[in-house]
């Protein structure tokens, strides 16, 4: 009398093994393109919302605000005349940066030396670093940083 089978043998667990694991590195890669390419988009509207409210700001009381840190907020956009923004942005949780003094992801500053007054925005990116200088008026090819620069309002 034959009996019946239940179950797998070991070489038909192996063999689904491999296939899922070879399914699982290619789309590994994948997935992660997506979710960087996420936390770009995101900290490019952030820096813009940030950028369009201390435009705003300059507008009302032709001034910048002074600068602040990275992962400060500009308490001035918040208030009178304002308010210009309701909450700071956070970030992407990937970009965030933790290391020494300085954390956070987005960082407002100005500059008002002879005739250049202006200001920007900056987040330092996917490797957390700043590799831009303030005679760039563009991220260098290469470089992750998202800038959004602000001239004066005549």
């Amino acid at each position: 009398m034959l009996r019946s089978q239940h179950g797998f043998t070991a070489v038909e667990v192996a063999v689904v093994s491999v296939i899922l694991l070879a399914l699982a590195a290619t789309a590994f890669p994948i997935y992660s393109g997506y979710m960087d390419d996420a936390a770009v988009s995101q900290a490019k509207a952030d820096c813009a919302i940030i950028a369009n409210a201390v435009q705003m700001y300059h507008r009302d009381t032709n001034q910048w605000p002074p600068d602040q840190p990275l992962g400060k907020e500009v308490p001035e956009l918040f208030a009178a005349p304002g308010p210009y923004l309701v909450n700071f942005p956070k970030g992407p949780k990937k970009m965030i940066r933790t290391e020494g003094a300085d954390s956070g992801v987005y960082r407002y500053e100005k500059q008002t030396k002879g005739s250049n007054d202006r200001a920007r925005v900056t987040c330092y990116g996917l490797n957390k670093t700043l590799q831009t200088v303030w005679d760039d008026y563009y991220v260098p090819e290469g470089k992750d940083d998202i800038i959004e620069f602000l001239n004066r309002v005549p």
